[in-house]
């Protein structure tokens, strides 16, 4: 389930073909594009020297998350307007080869929002506007005011109560990377993440990759204490565990905030440690 690899859209019946596969084992299901309240089952086939037919593809409605979304630590009027040109999106972990779940949908003006046609699973929720606007970012779901990393969903569930908590930041941080022991492979890549003290689980705040002089710029931020964590990924051949980088930040908005990371080539991460 690397990618979709073919497709086609079905006609007023339902009537599908898909042409040009390979010999192979594939799996089937229905991706709907826009508003839906339905997903789909998933039907493995194979191709050997011949055409197939007669699949049967099924479709289920689905559960669905509503509550309110809501901007955090500003009041400027205008950061506040910006609140309706947000999206938000629920996707369900999947295994094998069951078919991709996922939902998103636009913040209405009074904040309400309602995310349907989801999957029976594990739903997490996260900010989806593209392009982004600047600034925003999503600090924690809660649901009956307790944050929330997932999202239980069961069969035709409609979860209510959820809250998104958004912030809202004009803060940022300029730092260098020093590297200790020996340069860096021409191939290497460092990448610094930035992540609110106190926040354990979910994707950091913000990142940026750090370019060929060692500089590298995170903006968006929400005031408060981050946590700078950089990682350097080596690829081919066999991964190198070099231990990533901590540094402590503190952020203000509209204040550009400095730092300074060293990274020591010889420094090993310890045997199953995370360096993703």
């Amino acid at each position: 389930m690397g990618g979709f690899g073919w497709g086609t859209v079905s006609d007023a019946n339902g009537g599908f073909r898909l042409d040009g596969l390979l010999p192979g084992r594939y799996a089937a299901f229905v991706w709907s594009e826009g508003d839906t309240d339905n997903y789909s089952d998933t039907v493995t086939f194979e191709i050997t020297d011949g055409n197939v037919s007669g699949l049967e593809l099924k479709m289920h409605r689905g559960s669905s998350i509503s509550g309110v979304a809501v901007i955090e630590g500003t009041s400027d009027r205008t950061a506040l307007a910006k609140l309706s040109q947000l999206s938000l999106a629920a996707g369900i972990e999947t295994d094998g080869l069951a078919a991709p779940s996922y939902a998103t949908v636009s913040i209405a003006p009074d904040g309400s929002f309602h995310i349907k046609g989801l999957r029976p699973g594990k739903a997490r929720i996260y900010l989806s506007t593209y392009p982004p606007v600047p600034g925003f970012s999503l600090a924690r779901i809660e649901r009956d005011g307790v944050p929330q990393r997932e999202i239980e969903i069961t069969p035709g569930a409609q979860v209510t109560g959820v809250r998104a908590v958004i912030e809202y930041g004009t803060g940022s941080v300029r730092g260098l990377v020093k590297v200790e022991n020996g340069p860096l492979p021409e191939e290497a890549r460092m990448f610094v993440s930035a992540r609110r003290r106190g926040e354990n689980t979910g994707p950091a705040s913000r990142g940026s990759q750090v370019d060929s002089r060692g500089r590298f710029v995170i903006e968006g931020l929400s005031p408060g204490e981050y946590e700078l964590t950089l990682q350097a990924f080596i690829p081919g051949g066999t991964p190198r565990r070099i231990a990533p980088v901590k540094q402590s930040v503190t952020i203000t908005n509209g204040v550009e905030a400095e730092a300074t990371l060293t990274l020591n080539l010889n420094a090993k991460q310890p045997e199953g440690g995370n360096y993703e």
